[in-house]
């Protein structure tokens, strides 16, 4: 999508949520005060607007994942969910590497992240298990900013005394290296949208 330049909290309640992960770390704390029902299209909308912030997708980008997703075996809720968490800015951000899914997306768009020792320029890569991910080692100040995140991400964790995703990932933190073991869960997403609404 576009990138949004506005007030992160406004798009947050306008959209009657918590929190956007993915988006912004800012909590909507005045969620359940907006009385006002939405229709079946309304709610249908919202919730669309909601995977399209977190993620960062465009219409065409999330209409085109949803084409996907019906062609794959499985339901198609849980294949969507895959799709987007396994997409490389996601996984940055889920990982703790990079602190907001924009953020992974500029470090992708700008050459500082290579997949099994190749260059990727595109935020919507696909990862599969036993892709290796790794930073580019000349660009120091990533680096100091990227262990500062995962100093970070750790404390997140262990103050909400949630365990990290390890069993999907393994990553060195001395060589910053990455490699996926295998796909996320629905269960373990980062952000929980019905997807009902959306297919």
């Amino acid at each position: 999508m576009v990138r949004y330049l506005g007030p992160k909290l406004h798009v947050i309640r306008r959209l009657r949520t918590h929190c956007l992960p993915g988006f912004s770390t800012k909590v909507n704390s005045q969620i359940g005060t907006l009385k006002k029902p939405l229709s079946a299209y309304g709610e249908r909308l919202e919730e669309k607007q909601k995977v399209r912030f977190n993620y960062g997708l465009t219409n065409r980008q999330l209409k085109t994942y949803l084409e996907v997703t019906q062609r794959m075996p499985g339901p198609s809720g849980i294949n969507l969910l895959m799709l987007l968490e396994m997409r490389l800015d996601a996984t940055l951000f889920r990982i703790g590497v990079s602190s907001s899914i924009q953020q992974g997306r500029q470090w992708i768009t700008h050459g500082h992240i290579f997949v099994n020792y190749s260059l990727i320029k595109s935020p919507s890569f696909q990862l599969r298990p036993g892709d290796l991910i790794h930073i580019n080692p000349l660009n120091l100040n990533i680096i100091s900013l990227i262990k500062r995140n995962l100093i970070e991400r750790r404390g997140m964790l262990e103050k909400e005394r949630e365990t990290p995703l390890e069993c999907a990932h393994k990553l060195c933190y001395s060589s910053l290296k990455i490699l996926i073991l295998r796909p996320i869960y629905p269960r373990e997403a980062m952000f929980k949208f019905n997807d009902l609404l959306l297919l």
